[in-house]
């Protein structure tokens, strides 16, 4: 066999849609999920049935898990996919370019004890024999998903219609077509044998971000549901709902991606946006009612309500903030190979305090969703050794913490139920302290901004260090909303310094950061959520010009790259319209999710003669 099938899956001409897949007896139930596929005119269900089924979920999971299972799935998976001998020698014998490409290959064989018993055999330094061993115990990486048409695609979406240009109308049916190319489901052996496979079985179908990229990912998800509802694709958005939702009832948090290497972290929290919107959108309070104990689940892990852990938690003077903080037990196994030369150039001994305590900040990198960043690393913004992210206090967190309060109290108002917990006026008055906890501890006067404060330094981040993420408190309205027309100063004086003192403000969107490092989340790279919470960021401001002005340039960057390419990038260089930007440990994807959404829900935000 051969491993270098495609990386988007394999093409099948059925699918599942949207119907959910029928649990085999001892297996893990779909936690109630086959009411939510009923047609509106029955969304309204009684509320208790859903909260009664969260109350039980916990106990159902852990009794109908495989009889033969040591423990959940995802930890038998991972006793061959994320440590251990195998992933070692993969990896030291360099068969792929991409660390993830192993981990993303399903096994043949029902039970992955019996895998490391059978490579205790085998040689582990030598190619031929560990290559032979692969062939015959792992399948092609992304086998285990199948590419679907989604059921509520249509070629002419009102986002595309609406477009008085001709060239704007071509742009956003082209990008509304790309929905088609990223749409999965997984297959029917992931729900029967999901020891086999680090996929997670999630129970609806999902779209992907695209290249390298094969599953679900947490934060990519908000931008491209945003996409799918402006493509009137409301039940497919609807289900990538639920499967967040599903994922977090299930191990008490979103994880990065849906994949059993990543459930030892998550990604920013935007399950109660993501949700808010589909529900804004369809009037869904069965949905509502759905996430709320997933979002509540989310909220106790980075310790928003009382019951988690606490590790997200910190204190800058009075204020309490979050940060980004796993607990690292080795190298990421999806990137494993380059986790283990950053320990080594650092001269950490693998299980040693000193490799741990790097590999935990570097997957806190990660799960804040710039991974890389000068932001997150030592003098110079360079080198991987210096990672030290969970010692940062991060503006963009905090505020995105805020948006979830808020969204939470309009989702409780809606699907709640009495006795529910946390109600509306609860999550809405957290969100407003933590605004003045934000503006308390992260506020740069002099700058105009708000900035990561670095607990090290025991001080704010100076202006060379400045980012997008300075400005996403004023997306998050902490700096107040108007008051008879009149827009507050610390919101005008934000937005007037986001575009003209901050360095940022570039021809191809706002650049990430203006520091020069080699790192994809720094300059010259541009990415889409970024743009997209600048611009709503600039109309809370009321700075509506600038607002669509930003939208403009970045819309005018990516059409330029899909008439020259034919395709969508997950991020493009300030600097130079139309192109991409490179940088990290992967090359540029393709596809591209995100960068899609973005797209379509611009241009349903502003009305457009020309892009210039």
């Amino acid at each position: 066999m051969s491993f270098s099938g495609r990386s988007r899956g394999t093409s099948t001409t059925s699918h599942m849609g949207d119907k959910l897949i029928v649990e085999d007896e001892g297996h893990e139930p779909q936690d109630g999920m086959s009411w939510l596929s009923s047609p509106r005119s029955r969304m309204f269900v009684a509320f208790g049935v859903c909260m009664a089924m969260s109350a039980v979920v916990t106990t159902i999971v852990l009794i109908l898990l495989p009889k033969h299972a040591p423990g959940p799935y995802w930890e038998q998976i991972c006793t061959v996919m994320c440590s251990g001998p195998l992933i070692a020698a993969v990896n030291d014998l360099g068969f792929f370019n991409d660390s993830k490409t192993f981990v993303d290959m399903p096994l043949i064989e029902e039970n992955p004890k019996s895998i490391l018993d059978a490579f205790t055999s085998v040689d582990a330094q030598a190619p031929e024999a560990v290559w032979a061993f692969l062939a015959k115990h792992f399948g092609p990486a992304g086998s285990d998903l199948l590419t679907i048409e989604p059921p509520d695609w249509t070629a002419t979406p009102k986002v595309a219609t609406s477009q008085t240009n001709v060239t704007l109308r071509s742009f956003a049916s082209g990008v509304n077509a790309i929905w088609r190319d990223l749409t999965r489901q997984v297959a029917p052996d992931v729900v029967a044998a999901p020891q086999r496979h680090t996929l997670l079985p999630l129970p609806r179908h999902f779209v992907v971000a695209g290249g390298r990229f094969r599953e679900l990912y947490f934060w990519d998800s908000y931008w491209i549901v945003l996409g799918l509802l402006r493509s009137g694709m409301t039940e497919t958005a609807t289900a990538m709902v639920e499967n967040l939702a599903w994922t977090a009832r299930l191990l008490g948090k979103v994880p990065n991606g849906a994949r059993a290497y990543y459930v030892n972290r998550s990604q920013p929290p935007l399950l109660a946006l993501m949700a808010d919107a589909v529900v804004a959108e369809t009037g869904n309070a069965t949905l509502a009612a759905y996430v709320l104990p997933a979002v509540q689940a989310e909220m106790r892990w980075y310790g928003i309500l009382s019951g988690g852990s606490g590790a997200q938690e910190v204190t800058v003077g009075k204020e309490k903030l979050y940060r980004y903080n796993v607990a690292a037990s080795g190298p990421r196994p999806e990137s494993w190979r380059e986790d283990m030369a950053t320990a080594k150039q650092a001269g950490a001994p693998p299980g040693s305090q000193a490799a741990l305590s790097l590999w935990g900040n570097i997957a806190s990198a990660a799960e804040s969703g710039w991974d890389f960043s000068s932001r997150w690393l030592g003098a110079g913004g360079r080198d991987m050794t210096t990672a030290r992210t969970s010692s940062i206090v991060p503006a963009d967190l905090n505020s995105i913490v805020v948006m979830q309060l808020r969204a939470a109290a309009r989702l409780e108002r809606v699907g709640g139920a009495a006795g529910s917990g946390t109600t509306a006026s609860q999550y809405e008055a957290r969100a407003t302290q933590l605004c003045s906890s934000i503006n308390a501890a992260l506020w740069n006067e002099s700058l105009a901004w708000w900035a990561d404060f670095d607990l090290e330094a025991g001080a704010l981040k100076p202006a060379t260090a400045v980012t997008p993420a300075a400005f996403f408190p004023l997306w998050a309205g902490c700096a107040g909303s108007d008051v008879n027309g009149t827009v507050p100063d610390m919101a005008y004086r934000a937005a007037n310094a986001l575009v003209h003192t901050s360095g940022l403000w570039q021809e191809g969107g706002v650049v990430t950061s203006n520091l020069v490092t080699g790192q994809q989340w720094d300059s010259p790279a541009a990415w889409p959520p970024l743009q997209w919470i600048l611009v709503q960021a600039l109309l809370r401001a009321e700075a509506k010009t600038d607002a669509k002005e930003l939208a403009r340039r970045w819309l005018r960057s990516n059409m330029l790259g899909f008439q020259r390419t034919g395709t969508m990038f997950e991020k493009y260089d300030a600097f130079n319209p139309g192109h991409i930007s490179g940088g990290g440990e992967y090359t540029p994807q393709r596809g591209f999710g995100w960068t899609n959404g973005v797209v379509l829900d611009l241009l349903s935000q502003f009305d457009f003669a020309t892009l210039g």
